[in-house]
């Protein structure tokens, strides 16, 4: 009993490793569009917050924050634009909310499968809801964060219109993204939990 302990801790390790990985990787490997990019790096955070709760969730998370907070210093030029302003509120969108995203992914999953006793409904209910919250966050922070005011003082000459302007097309360009995070995330997410719980 002991070995088969030992080695179910193991392989968990061995796929939470993994998961770290690819989500490291599709953070940076992301597919730009306009002045936003898209990125399928919710999968394996999502994949680890069914598989594994929302302890994992979170931590997986928050290497996808992390990571997106990086690349403000590096290949986003929306991120430069970002910690032009303020590095700590560009911080505060990349990061936090990308772990809370990891953590409500694994809460709803455990709630929603305690009364739907299917497992491919639960995982693609759940699988929807990663892509869903990344985005809510992400637009919901930059709003509260940096405002059309805060715009409007970094670009200067600009009128307020021009910065309402700016806004509504960061909000299409996340909107067009949330899509196909929606699709691409509902369907690979849920597909990978239920191939690897049948591995298992």
């Amino acid at each position: 009993m002991r070995y088969f302990s030992t080695t179910g801790k193991t392989v968990k390790l061995v796929e939470i490793s993994v998961l770290t990985a690819l989500t490291v990787v599709l953070t940076f490997f992301s597919i730009p569009i306009l002045t936003l990019e898209l990125t399928l790096a919710p999968i394996p955070v999502l994949v680890g917050a069914i598989l594994y709760g929302p302890l994992v969730g979170g931590f997986l998370g928050g290497c996808f924050g992390a990571c997106s907070f990086i690349m403000c210093f590096t290949t986003s030029p929306f991120g430069q634009f970002l910690l032009g302003i303020s590095w700590f509120r560009t911080f505060l969108v990349c990061f936090p909310t990308r772990v809370l995203m990891g953590v409500l992914v694994g809460l709803i999953f455990k709630a929603i499968s305690r009364k739907i006793h299917s497992e491919p409904t639960a995982y693609g209910i759940s699988s929807f809801t990663a892509p869903f919250l990344n985005t809510l966050f992400f637009l919901g922070s930059l709003m509260i964060l940096f405002t059309p005011a805060v715009i409007a003082g970094v670009l200067g000459a600009a009128a307020p219109s021009d910065v309402f302007g700016i806004f509504s097309l960061i909000i299409a360009m996340a909107g067009i993204n949330c899509v196909v995070e929606l699709i691409s995330c509902t369907v690979i997410g849920s597909a990978i939990c239920l191939a690897l719980k049948k591995i298992r």
